[in-house]
């Protein structure tokens, strides 16, 4: 079994599932992943920090429901509301079912108001190739092993090349206030900027680059951390472990 502590900021942090159920199972219940002991308590009768998954079009928002929360909802409402406390609940405060998976390879917002200390637990994921599915469109996507993975390492053989002397693909990686920018730069846009510029872009092919299309070095996504890819239409990434 695996455990990873997550130290968050005050505001938006996106984090990753890393872990999978005995079997190699991919999909976990939030309820059993996603724990914090000292969690933000309330304002009123509203929890204070949302979970938020994104559906590829816009975002599912679940609240962690504090013990105070559920103190404050049984005094308000009955006292079958006690069952709420620590738990991720909907907007109606009604505990979210196991039909709301977290699943290894994605990724999901955690917006809290102050700091806090969130606990991940499950299997560690074991085989040595994970492929994450893209749909057209922005994606939210989680490194799925136990160890931070160098960007260079993702690789995709159906990310679409090029626009001119454009890569069509992008690596979206979150600093806390804002976005690094990092472009898939294909063949077709390896051989365009040679060109264009000379032999020495040929090297580019299959690589991440910045945004005057060099070689990104040693840029790592942690554990546990996500990220988002805009693709331009649906395609796989792939992590490979190298032994």
């Amino acid at each position: 079994m695996g455990y990873t502590k997550v130290n968050l900021d005050a505001g938006l942090n996106l984090l990753g599932q890393q872990y999978v159920n005995v079997g190699n199972d991919t999909i976990l219940d939030i309820q059993d992943i996603i724990k914090s002991v000292d969690i933000i308590g309330h304002d009123g009768l509203i929890p204070q920090t949302t979970l938020l998954i994104w559906t590829g079009s816009g975002y599912t928002p679940y609240f962690y429901a504090s013990s105070q929360n559920a103190i404050d909802w049984a005094a308000e409402y009955g006292e079958q509301y006690l069952d709420r406390s620590d738990k991720w609940v909907d907007g109606t405060w009604d505990i979210i079912p196991y039909l709301v998976p977290v699943t290894n390879g994605l990724a999901f917002w955690i917006d809290t108001p102050g700091k806090s200390t969130f606990y991940f637990s499950g299997q560690v994921y074991t085989p040595d190739i994970a492929t994450v599915p893209l749909a057209a469109g922005l994606n939210l996507v989680a490194n799925p092993f136990p160890i931070n993975w160098d960007i260079q390492d993702f690789t995709s053989t159906d990310f679409i090349g090029h626009d001119g002397l454009i890569p069509q693909s992008e690596m979206l990686i979150w600093d806390g206030g804002g976005y690094e920018s990092c472009f898939y730069a294909s063949y077709e846009n390896a051989i365009e900027w040679a060109a264009e510029y000379g032999d020495q872009y040929l090297d580019r092919g299959g690589k991440w680059v910045d945004g005057t299309w060099n070689i990104i070095i040693d840029k790592k996504i942690a554990p546990g951390k996500g990220f988002w890819i805009n693709s331009l239409t649906t395609a796989e990434l792939q992590f490979q472990i190298t032994k």
